[in-house]
């Protein structure tokens, strides 16, 4: 493990030496009003002014990304706008984020962004993941405006699908990873709570936000409505562990499946995830959910199949992952917008100031899972057989 994870990060700065010599003479052909070279492990794309779509249009093509500074007075209205155009979106248009399978969120301002502060508590990082990549349909695009960033901490970390695909190709550890991403794809585990229970200790989400249901039986009936997923009432032994340790007592485990892998239309097959962001490991740390074993946290992701992921599968992707990481030190006012194929996404730990970190997410143009990537594996199928003959109660 420890030797491949070397040659993976060694291959890795040999393809960030490349991309950046290749960003360093796109940005002298813009012009330096336009675009400017950053630090090391910051953007390879352009900083663009608020006029300057145009370029900002070239960046998110290219590059994965592009980083507007639209000023410290701008409204999250204003920033919609300029979203809007670069991901190609009327007034009004853009995928729905809510009972689409994360958490529930609230607009922000007057404005179509969504408040992206809610999830992992500042002392954990939020960990890479392509929005909705666990979703039947996810964005194209995704954007984000700063509205209030914390007292220090909070760096928003993108990531390369293309490098990361790559970089995983070039072990053979890495590639019997790709091969388990296409084949199997994930299952994404949740254990929902009671709405009621919100506030208390050991809620995370509620079946009622997750589903848009006021009935459990509604729930679950949405939960079981389609062939890549299932659910039914959390088992009596994570209930009774839960209860031990006085903690708000889940309700529901829900289960989804979705493939890892996606069709980028310029850049071929990609990894497309949320290995990291729903795998249990992320939560190591967490006050609550840290004392639980893995199969008890909220989240969890496994192999498509059923399967766990070893330590030392999870110890590779998440160094691969770090490999091909881009950290942003985000303003009041920057908007940046992510092609959601290209990029993942996440944040690093913060201090909060006085006021609660504030940015706004909003979703690009929906696109459905492609038919070659939808169907689970036969060991996902007889699961979900087994729930539904126990009448998912």
């Amino acid at each position: 493990q420890h030797s491949s994870c070397v040659s993976l990060l060694c291959v890795a700065r040999a393809l960030s030496s490349v991309r950046a010599a290749m960003l360093s003479a796109r940005c002298l052909s813009r012009g330096a009003a336009i675009c400017s070279r950053r630090p090391a492990h910051a953007a390879r794309a352009a900083f663009c002014t608020a006029p300057d779509l145009a370029a900002a249009e070239q960046s998110l093509r290219t590059d994965g990304f592009a980083l507007v500074r639209l000023g410290e007075q701008a409204t999250a209205r204003a920033a919609e706008h300029a979203a809007r155009k670069l991901m190609g979106i009327d007034q009004g248009g853009g995928g729905q984020y809510n009972a689409s399978g994360g958490v529930t969120r609230q607009t922000v301002e007057d404005s179509g962004f969504l408040n992206a502060a809610e999830g992992a508590p500042a002392e954990l990082r939020i960990q890479p993941h392509n929005e909705m990549a666990y979703a039947r349909q996810f964005p194209e695009s995704v954007a984000f405006i700063m509205l209030r960033p914390s007292a220090s901490g909070g760096v928003t970390e993108i990531y390369d699908n293309m490098r990361l695909t790559a970089l995983l190709d070039t072990t053979a550890s890495g590639r019997v990873l790709l091969d388990k991403m296409r084949s199997l794809g994930m299952q994404y585990i949740r254990l929902l709570h009671h709405a009621d229970a919100k506030g208390k200790p050991g809620f995370y989400s509620s079946w009622q936000g997750a589903f848009e249901a006021t009935d459990f039986a509604e729930a679950l009936q949405k939960a079981n409505a389609h062939p890549d997923v299932f659910a039914e009432r959390c088992d009596s032994a994570t209930c009774d562990r839960y209860a031990a340790a006085g903690l708000a007592v889940p309700e529901m485990r829900a289960v989804a499946w979705a493939p890892a892998m996606v069709t980028h239309p310029r850049h071929g097959e990609l990894i497309f995830s949320s290995i990291l962001n729903r795998h249990a490991s992320w939560q190591d740390g967490h006050s609550i959910f840290g004392a639980l074993p893995w199969g008890a946290r909220p989240y969890q992701a496994t192999w498509g199949d059923g399967s766990e992921l070893s330590d030392s599968e999870v110890s590779e992707i998440r160094a691969a992952h770090d490999a091909c990481k881009i950290k942003l030190s985000l303003r009041r006012g920057d908007l940046i917008v992510l092609d959601n194929l290209f990029m993942q996404h996440g944040r690093a730990p913060f201090v909060p100031g006085p006021e609660p970190r504030l940015m706004g997410l909003l979703l690009g143009k929906m696109m459905p899972r492609e038919p070659v990537r939808s169907s689970p594996p036969s060991e996902f199928i007889r699961m979900r057989e087994e729930v539904q003959a126990r009448g998912g109660r």
